[in-house]
């Protein structure tokens, strides 16, 4: 179907029908709501591993139109911020016509209720991960911060992020220098990678750390353990055998053992009392 002519009627029939209309949940007294926006290509972007089409606006409760549609995908709600993705492109696993794959023209920011920039369009990918804390009774500690992770690829995105920033909610630099993070703060710590992204890959294996957002610096640098997970404060699991990752050693602060485990997923809980702590497996 490549290489065989076709009609401007046939390509609007067959984007047509693969567009998703659609509105998302209420938030901040706004709806993001979605339209077709067609271009001299056909649609100003498409993608059918997201099952999504044309773009992405905002109305309010009365129906009327606040932020007209010019949003990538479906805007993620965070409180009063939301993230969003800016930009033009054409992605699809068939062979529609134009061989459009991919744009590098798509770039995510952060924007307010009122749609203002707050983490400017200048990233490849942007995830909130919110902080998981607890008292020494267990008990969740309510906190109103949201930090966001803003990713740059490497010009082949066939590799790993170049950088990773950890940003608040008000676009200020908490983290940078890695080349990824882990997808959520755990006691206020936070697994930081370098040489590789979260995911592992035996092949590619890089390191793995902690940052303490309390301290704001590093406490273990990524330079020895390929695996990391954080299971209490200031308690790790951490493996430096790239073949069998499963295998690990518990580990504190000061990078001293505290215990070794056959498998990560046998650490059940810790107790901790006075500061001090040990766990059940």
């Amino acid at each position: 179907m490549a290489n065989e002519t076709i009609s401007r009627e046939e390509l609007m029939h067959i984007v047509d029908s693969r567009l998703n209309p659609a509105t998302g949940e209420v938030n901040n007294n706004l709806i993001p709501f979605n339209v077709q926006q067609f271009n001299e290509f056909g649609l100003a972007y498409h993608s059918d591993y997201m099952d999504s089409a044309g773009l992405w606006g905002f109305k309010n409760q009365n129906g009327d139109v606040v932020c007209s549609p010019k949003f990538l995908f479906e805007p993620i709600c965070y409180g009063e911020k939301y993230i969003v993705c800016s930009g033009s492109g054409w992605e699809h696993y068939d062979e529609l016509p134009e061989g459009r794959i991919w744009s590098k023209e798509m770039k995510w920011g952060l924007i307010d209720k009122s749609f203002n920039t707050i983490i400017p369009f200048d990233y490849d990918s942007i995830e909130c991960i919110s902080p998981n804390l607890f008292d020494d009774n267990d008990e969740e500690i309510k906190n109103d911060v949201d930090y966001f992770v803003c990713r740059k690829y490497n010009d082949d995105k066939n590799e790993f992020y170049i950088n990773s920033e950890v940003k608040d909610s008000n676009n200020n630099l908490i983290i940078s220098g890695y080349n990824d993070v882990d997808y959520i703060i755990e006691y206020n710590q936070l697994v930081v990678y370098k040489g590789r992204e979260r995911w592992p890959n035996p092949s590619d294996p890089g390191y793995a750390g902690v940052y303490d957002l309390s301290l704001h610096k590093e406490i273990i640098k990524p330079e020895k353990y390929h695996e990391m997970e954080i299971i209490d404060y200031n308690l790790f699991l951490v493996s430096d055998d790239i073949e069998n990752s499963l295998y690990g050693t518990l580990i504190n602060e000061k990078e001293e053992i505290i215990g070794k485990e056959k498998y990560w997923d046998q650490v059940c809980h810790t107790f901790r009392k006075n500061s001090k702590y040990n766990y059940q497996a």
